[in-house]
C-alpha cells in the first residue's frame, strides 16, 4: 500500500510539471508583445475570457499592495499581472525580465505597459483554469498573488503560488472522477485521482518504498530538495527503492546497494559517499587530485572534474555549460543557479 501511495504522489508531480510546461508555452506566446493579438487571451464571452478580457478594461497604475480581502475571477488576470510586475521592480528587473520582452522584442517602458504585457499570459492561464472541472476561489487567490510581493527574488516559481493553487476540486474521497483537478485538495497535494475514485493522501507522511526484493520500476534519492529518480526502462509503474533504505532498483527488483568496487551503472546504485565511475562504485576524489572525467561527477563534494583535475564548484551566477560546474547544482542559460529555484528576473 505505501508503495501505491509513493507511485501516486509521483504521478501527481509528474502532472504538476506538464501543467507547468503549459504555462511556459503561454510565457513564450506573451513574448510577443499584446499588440501582436488583441482577442487571444481568449474569448470575451465566455466565463474564462470574460475574467481575462474584463480586467483588460483599466490597467492598474500603482503597484500591487498586499491586502487579505477576497480576489474575484474578473479581476485575476490583472492583478496577478500586477503583482508579478510590481516583483519585477522590487527585484531590480526594472521592465525587462524575460516575459516581458523576449529575444529582440521591445520593452515595457513602464507599470501600466508591464501589467499589460504580461496580461497576456496571465489572461490566457485563468481562461484554461476556469474551463477546467476544479473550483475556483477567491481567498485562494488572493493568498496565491500575495505569494509573489513575498517571494524571495532568487526563488520565485510563481507557478507554484498562482496557478494551479487557486482552483480545486469539488469530489469529495471516494468519489467518482476522471482526472485529479476533480477531487477536493488535489492543487495542493492533500487528494489524486486513483483508479477513477478520489482518494485522501497526507503530503506530512514519510515516505516509504519497496522492500528488499519486491519488485521496482524506479530508485529514489529524497530530502534536502533534492529528490532525483532513476527510472528502470521496462518496469515503469512499479514501486520504488529508496537510496535512503540501502536499497537500489536492478532488473525490477530492490537489491542493496553495492559496495566500494560493486558494478553500477550511476551513483544511486552505489553506497553512500561513493561515485559510479563506470561500471565501478569508486571512492570519490578529493579536490585538486586527478580525476577521469565520466557522466557523473566523480570528485568529492564542492569539486567537479574539469581537464582532468578535481576542481572547485562555481558559485552562484559564474559561466557554465553542465550543472556539475555549480555549487548549488543547476546551470540554467550559462549561469549557475540555485537547483529547484527560478530567479524571478528569469521568468
Amino acid at each position: 500500500m505505501a508503495t501505491v501511495t509513493h507511485h501516486a504522489e509521483g504521478e501527481r508531480r509528474g502532472r504538476t510539471a506538464q501543467r507547468a510546461v503549459l504555462i511556459s508555452a503561454a510565457l513564450a506566446f506573451a513574448a510577443c508583445g499584446p499588440e501582436d493579438d488583441p482577442e487571444a487571451s481568449g474569448d470575451p464571452s465566455g466565463a474564462g475570457g470574460s475574467a481575462g478580457a474584463s480586467a483588460a478594461q483599466a490597467q492598474p497604475a500603482q503597484p500591487y499592495v498586499r491586502t487579505e480581502a477576497p480576489l474575484p475571477l474578473e479581476e485575476l488576470a490583472s492583478t496577478w499581472a500586477l503583482a508579478l510586475c510590481t516583483a519585477y521592480e522590487r527585484c531590480d528587473c526594472g521592465w525587462a525580465p524575460v516575459v516581458t520582452c523576449g529575444e529582440g522584442g521591445s520593452c515595457p517602458a513602464d507599470l501600466a505597459e508591464c501589467v499589460e504585457t504580461v496580461m497576456a499570459t496571465t489572461s490566457v492561464v485563468v481562461d484554461q483554469y476556469a474551463t477546467s472541472p476544479g473550483e475556483y476561489g477567491p481567498e485562494r487567490g488572493r493568498r496565491c498573488v500575495n505569494a509573489i510581493t513575498d517571494a524571495p527574488c532568487d526563488d520565485a516559481n510563481w507557478y507554484d503560488y498562482c496557478a494551479a493553487a487557486m482552483w480545486d476540486g469539488t469530489v469529495p474521497s471516494g468519489g467518482a472522477c476522471s482526472v485529479p483537478i476533480e477531487c477536493q485538495g488535489s492543487t495542493h497535494g492533500t487528494a489524486d485521482c486513483v483508479g477513477g475514485l478520489c482518494v485522501a493522501i497526507d503530503p506530512n507522511a514519510p515516505v516509504t518504498g519497496a522492500q528488499l526484493g519486491e519488485s521496482c520500476g524506479m530508485t529514489c534519492s529524497l530530502g534536502d530538495g533534492m529528490d532525483m529518480c532513476t527510472a528502470e526502462f521496462g518496469s515503469l509503474g512499479a514501486g520504488a527503492c529508496l537510496v535512503s533504505d540501502g536499497l537500489t532498483c536492478i532488473e525490477g527488483t530492490c537489491q542493496p546497494l553495492a559496495p566500494l568496487g560493486g558494478s553500477c551503472i550511476d551513483a544511486l546504485q552505489c553506497e553512500s559517499g561513493l561515485a559510479c565511475v563506470f561500471p565501478t562504485c569508486s571512492e570519490r576524489v578529493p579536490l585538486g587530485q586527478p580525476c577521469v572525467e565520466n557522466v557523473e561527477n566523480p570528485c568529492e563534494a564542492g569539486a567537479y572534474c574539469a581537464a582532468g583535475t578535481c576542481t572547485a564548484q562555481k558559485p552562484y551566477d559564474a559561466s557554465c555549460e553542465w550543472y556539475d560546474e555549480c555549487l548549488d547544482g543547476a546551470c540554467d542559460g550559462g549561469l549557475c543557479r540555485v537547483a529547484g529555484k527560478t530567479p524571478i528576473c528569469e521568468i
